[in-house]
């Protein structure tokens, strides 16, 4: 058990030393806890199944659980096999980046390693200054799984205690320079059936999704 790495940064623009080393970090297998416009994060490199593992295994998360990941735009999602059906788009067009999570089907040829049962992947955007930065720096996808283990709600986790008490010594952790309050997790809406399914109303509320989908279903 050891203190976590600790940076304190500027949160809206990110030095591109930091940028570039917290690329390299994620590249090797390493883990961070960063900021983002709902809750801290706890990111990694997508395409390494070390960094799926050892997610897994830090938040005491079961592998048929599938981890989201950060996309830097819906037109990105095509190159890694990700399917957004057109109709569905303008979800994505309203509310990316931002506070919500697309399940979506994948294609043969899905390689990113999230867990679950290989057939879907939850995605959202975001223009969270370093995780955007760091994914166009390493040209992948990093994991969107909120900074708290499972079945501690992320606004009442001791992210600090929690790192110290785990074995993973890869963790690093980016603080900005001024306070962080967590806000509203986000909301996530299913698109792999053959309805619209809202499975978690967080940031974005239920109204505002069936205003552009008004077929929308919720099962919370």
């Amino acid at each position: 058990m050891s203190a976590p790495l600790t940076i304190t940064y500027n949160r809206q623009t990110p030095a591109p030393e930091l940028v570039e080393r917290l690329a390299e970090h994620l590249m090797i297998g390493g883990l961070a806890v960063v900021p983002t416009d709902t809750v801290y994060a706890l990111i990694g490199d997508a395409t390494a199944e070390p960094a799926a593992q050892a997610i897994f295994q830090l938040k005491n998360r079961a592998e048929d659980q599938a981890l989201p990941v950060f996309v830097d735009d819906a037109r990105s999602l095509e190159r890694w096999y990700i399917r957004l059906r057109p109709k569905y788009r303008p979800l994505a067009e309203a509310f990316w980046p931002g506070a919500l999570i697309l399940v979506l089907p994948v294609w043969p040829g899905f390689y990113l390693r999230v867990g679950g049962d290989g057939k879907s992947v939850g995605v959202r955007a975001t223009l969270e200054p370093i995780i955007y930065k760091v994914m166009r720096k390493a040209n992948r996808y990093v994991y969107a799984t909120s900074a708290n283990p499972t079945g501690v709600e992320p606004a009442a986790c001791d992210i600090a205690a929690w790192l110290e008490s785990s074995e993973n010594g890869q963790v690093m952790w980016l603080k900005p320079e001024d306070s962080f309050a967590p806000g509203p997790v986000s909301s996530v809406v299913d698109l792999t059936g053959t309805m619209p399914l809202a499975t978690r109303i967080g940031a974005i509320a239920e109204d505002r999704l069936k205003k552009v989908v008004p077929d929308l279903q919720v099962r919370l």
